[in-house]
């Protein structure tokens, strides 16, 4: 049998690589825990928000969404028109060809059609004076320089419209008065049968005289 003696260096021998293995990952956690303690900033635990609250943040998350996309979209419907050689340079390549040809600006048809509904409008007022309006379908489609108008509605109050479109007038502020319409053509004339009623249609073809119109500044005396 091994003396005591050498039973005890043994077994310190075996102490001493058990703590070879153990003592590194022994002095990193502490390590890690007085570098937690000293650094950490003490305060108390957020709360989670509740779902009342999310609900909220999300909706308001949504609301500003929903500005910013209408902003957008303001910027992008404004028109300030394009300069004389511009206008000149489409009118020479697009005037003497079939409008089907010309390709679509949506800045100028946006606004450009938003026009044409307003001075359907001016027309219309001063063609009825008192009387109540009826129902009429104003169809504008406009291209790069030019647009179509189609007017649906009762005979004479299309026919009546149609005879004022021409008199209306742009009235800026700090620009001469003018004619509306560079070129105002009647290209169409038909029968339309919906919402069960027959309207009268007519059609026209047309671009303006000048390339910043404003509605505000449409004037029909």
């Amino acid at each position: 049998m091994p003396e005591p003696d050498d039973a005890k260096r043994r077994l310190s021998a075996k102490t001493r690589a058990r703590l070879g293995w153990w003592l590194p990952p022994l002095l990193g956690l502490l390590a890690v825990g007085f570098q937690y303690a000293f650094d950490v900033p003490k305060a108390e635990m957020l709360q989670s928000p509740s779902a009342e609250e999310k609900k909220a943040h999300k909706a308001k998350k949504r609301a500003a969404l929903r500005k910013k996309n209408r902003e957008r979209r303001r910027a992008a419907q404004r028109w300030t028109g394009r300069s004389g050689e511009e206008l000149a340079s489409l009118r020479r390549e697009w005037l003497t060809r079939p409008i089907e040809q010309e390709p679509r600006d949506q800045g100028f048809r946006r606004h450009h059609e938003a026009v044409l509904r307003s001075a359907v409008t001016h027309a219309r007022a001063k063609a009825l004076g008192d009387a109540e309006p009826p129902a009429i379908q104003i169809r504008p489609a406009c291209h790069t320089i030019r647009c179509t108008l189609e007017l649906c509605g009762p005979q004479q109050l299309v026919d009546d419209i149609g005879a004022l479109l021409p008199e209306i007038e742009v009235e800026p502020k700090l620009a001469p008065v003018g004619p509306l319409f560079l070129e105002l053509r009647e290209v169409g004339l038909g029968e339309d049968t919906r919402a069960r009623r027959r309207y009268h249609c007519r059609r026209w073809l047309l671009s303006f005289d000048r390339d910043n119109v404003q509605i505000r500044d449409l004037r029909l005396e």
